[in-house]
């Protein structure tokens, strides 16, 4: 239909609401095209899905797990649940996709990352926080494909590795021929963290550039070749993108 929706949770009511965006700003009001009850306790969760992708006619719904693994290191996973649509969310399945924490000081961890959706490939992209490791799922076939940043030759030699705070991701947008990875060199020590540095890759996990901003951004999106940003006092910046 040419359409652009928009998936969105209300915590109140246990609903996910479709909203048409295209017809919401022609009409200039809020058009709800599908309601799809879920709630998250009768489901067997503690807590409702971060994000939720739509594809290949179903909803992803994204979840951290809270589980400790690997000795004294913490792995988490960040699961991906498989929903058949209906009058509600039926759960069908679950893919993993680990990341893992590190210690920021005695009493702070972070488990932080960031993940970005490609509806014309149907694949979501997902940089690791604290790990140089960006993974890419195929929500057609189910597989996860991991890249490593620098010279790491596998996902477990970065998990292996003790000194894994060189590239730090604060935030991650795409389009649909690329991935941008907002990073910043060394562990932060200020929380929201921002960077100036974005590696860019395209969806097969190749990296194409390294871009530098001149201001240190919190947060990112793309349009096309325009990169917009926000710093931590929610000043608001464009930079036209030029290889």
């Amino acid at each position: 239909k040419e359409e652009w929706g928009m998936w969105t949770y209300d915590r109140a009511k246990g609903e996910y609401k479709l909203i048409n965006i295209s017809r919401s700003v022609k009409e200039n009001t809020t058009i709800v095209d599908s309601i799809i009850k879920y709630n998250n306790v009768k489901a067997g969760f503690r807590y409702a899905f971060g994000k939720v992708y739509f594809g290949h006619n179903y909803i992803y719904g994204r979840m951290q797990e809270y589980k400790q693994e690997d000795d004294d290191e913490i792995c988490v996973p960040v699961k991906y649940y498989k929903c058949k649509i209906s009058n509600r969310l039926e759960i069908i399945g679950d893919i993993n996709i680990y990341k893992k924490g590190v210690s920021i000081d005695e009493n702070m961890h972070s488990l932080s990352s960031y993940d970005t959706y490609n509806p014309f490939r149907g694949e979501i992209a997902l940089a690791m926080g604290f790990l140089p490791q960006l993974n890419i799922l195929n929500l057609e076939d189910e597989t996860v494909k991991g890249y490593c940043y620098e010279h790491y030759s596998s996902f477990k030699s970065v998990l292996q590795n003790r000194k894994e705070d060189k590239w730090v991701s604060v935030d991650i947008a795409s389009n649909e021929k690329y991935i941008y990875v907002l990073t910043t060199e060394g562990c932060p020590k200020l929380f929201p963290p921002c960077g100036n540095i974005i590696n860019v890759f395209d969806w097969e996990g190749n990296p194409i550039h390294r871009l530098r901003t001149p201001t240190r951004l919190s947060s990112i999106s793309i349009d096309q070749d325009l990169l917009y940003g926000q710093d931590t006092d929610y000043n608001c910046y464009q930079y036209q993108i030029e290889y």
